[in-house]
């Protein structure tokens, strides 16, 4: 597979009257996990709470390095699927490195962002996107005692979902 960096790409998107798909596909959620609804910071939810379950979850409960892969579709644009390597540092930050393909173009990249936990074990998260302007948003939920997550884009265009795993 071959692989480049985002910069020429982004210069591609300002030269190219068919780049327009692309820079729609990277829009906010071309990076999975999302909602349109703004997330208070970490440190302003009550963070700890019981569960149904019997297990309180909180933001250590993401912790360390995590695989993921994410696939779906941008409607208008069509596939996109990504895989990388996501840090979650247990009080509300996470980092990542990735390798996406929207409509057959690759490019690779980081981010990063902050997450906040519920104590049933969902949560949401809020990815900053700079070199688009933007933030994308989503929703988690906790499984295998946060050895992985199930997420789901929720910004409008984007039919996307995915999972991470602990490495």
């Amino acid at each position: 597979m071959r692989t480049t960096s985002l910069a020429p790409l982004l210069t591609a998107l300002t030269t190219a009257p068919a780049a327009a798909c692309i820079l729609a596909a990277l829009g906010a959620g071309a990076l999975g996990w999302f909602s349109p609804i703004a997330l208070p910071a970490p440190s302003t939810v009550a963070l700890v709470a019981q569960s149904g379950a019997g297990a309180p979850y909180d933001l250590g409960s993401l912790q360390g390095a995590h695989g993921f892969s994410y696939s779906g579709t941008r409607v208008g644009v069509g596939p996109v699927a990504s895989s990388g390597r996501i840090e979650f540092d247990g009080a509300g930050g996470l980092s990542a490195s990735f390798t996406t393909a929207v409509n057959g173009n690759v490019f690779t990249g980081r981010f990063s962002g902050t997450y906040l936990v519920r104590g049933d074990g969902t949560g949401s998260v809020l990815i900053n996107l700079p070199w688009l302007a933007t933030q994308a948003h989503g929703g988690f939920v906790i499984i295998d005692d946060g050895a992985g997550t199930y997420f789901t884009s929720t910004d409008a265009g984007y039919s996307v979902t995915g999972t991470t795993r602990q490495m």
